[in-house]
């Protein structure tokens, strides 16, 4: 799979950003599971988006 680095780079500082959040929020309620599936979540949603713009960007090639 091949990302653009703007996109490695957001998720690499959102994911050290949950993981800060992550240990902030276990220690108050105990959720830690909720803030990985949360994380989780949302690296799912950028991958998706990639591979959409990826697919998307090789059609307007093919079409122009």
């Amino acid at each position: 799979m091949v990302y653009s680095t703007t996109t490695l780079k957001l998720r690499k500082y959102i994911r050290s950003g949950f993981r800060s959040c992550c240990s902030i929020v276990t220690q108050w309620c105990g959720q830690a599971r909720l803030c990985r599936a949360l994380l989780f979540v949302f690296l799912r949603i950028t991958r998706y988006y990639e591979i959409e713009k990826l697919y998307t960007s090789d059609m307007d090639e093919i079409i122009v």
